[in-house]
């Protein structure tokens, strides 16, 4: 199971059977030879405006650093945001009124989840709450950006995903099937998209239908994830887990905001220059991992 360094990926992507957790942290870890392959394997300027993106969430020094390894402002900094508000929510009570069970007892309990299970459902949860708040409260139009995003730079992204992580993956987990390789990579890339899609469209919904929307995919994934059936009243729990968790997240903006200024600044320190504002094909090509928190 993922660590509490990890994101979200493996739970919401299903679970995977080969060489798991390989894609997620080979694309968006804390070592840069290998979150910046795909940067590196960008020629043209639409694939840079691509990787331009896809480097920004690694967690060394990028977004998911600051949301799964160390926040940014004071009493943040020995996790990560989302990994504290995740951990919040396992301690929160499912019902205002009791302090037992709480989110986690569930998880652990009827749900037949391992604390790391728990602690990745809660992760996903206040990754959810923060998605539908920031579409109440900061863009309405979040969400219809997002699907749009998806549905549009799928048949662009694949090809550069494939080009950049193909060959390593076919030698680590394949035994060097490089057609294998690129078949999984590129179903991964659906099932992000699927997802994304799913979300965009969710969270463009009024906030009662967005927490059902939600709690129902991920009611979805954990069938496949978990070992053994749920409760009846797993969906119940879910939309309570996720009310829970947006009101755990009210000083979310500050951390974005505080995130948006240093994921720009190890952005412009490693050489990665937004292709709209500078000639992103004449930037330093940096394949070391880069200086910088671990």
């Amino acid at each position: 199971m993922p660590t509490s360094q990890s994101d979200s990926s493996g739970l919401k992507s299903r679970k995977r059977t080969v060489c798991p957790g390989w894609v997620s942290d080979q694309t968006h870890g804390t070592t840069g030879e290998t979150f910046l392959k795909l940067w590196n394997a960008a020629s043209t300027p639409s694939e840079k405006a691509l990787a331009y993106g896809f480097v920004s969430h690694n967690q060394q020094w990028g977004a998911d650093y600051v949301a799964h390894i160390s926040g940014l402002r004071p009493g943040y900094e020995n996790d990560g945001y989302i990994i504290i508000r995740a951990k919040q929510l396992l301690d929160a009570p499912v019902d205002a009124t009791s302090p037992h069970p709480t989110f986690g007892e569930v998880f652990t309990g009827s749900f037949g989840a391992s604390p790391d299970e728990a602690l990745l459902i809660a992760h996903a949860i206040a990754e959810y709450a923060i998605d539908i708040r920031l579409a109440r409260e900061a863009d309405p139009l979040l969400g219809h950006k997002l699907a749009a995003a998806a549905r549009s730079e799928a048949n662009s992204f694949t090809p550069l995903l494939v080009k950049a992580y193909a060959a390593d993956y076919a030698a680590n987990c394949f035994n060097g099937d490089l057609t294998t390789a690129a078949t999984e990579l590129t179903a991964a890339v659906q099932l992000h998209r699927q997802d994304m899609i799913y979300l965009g469209q969710a969270i463009s919904r009024p906030e009662p239908v967005a927490v059902e929307l939600l709690a129902e995919q991920l009611l979805a994934i954990l069938g496949d994830f978990l070992p053994g059936p749920l409760p009846d009243n797993a969906a119940d729990i879910l939309k309570a887990a996720i009310s829970s968790a947006m009101n755990l997240c009210n000083d979310y903006r500050a951390e974005i905001e505080t995130t948006i200024e240093f994921v720009d600044k190890g952005l412009k320190d490693h050489g990665i220059i937004d292709p709209t504002q500078g000639n992103a094909q004449n930037a330093p090509q940096t394949g070391a991992a880069p200086r910088g928190k671990e």
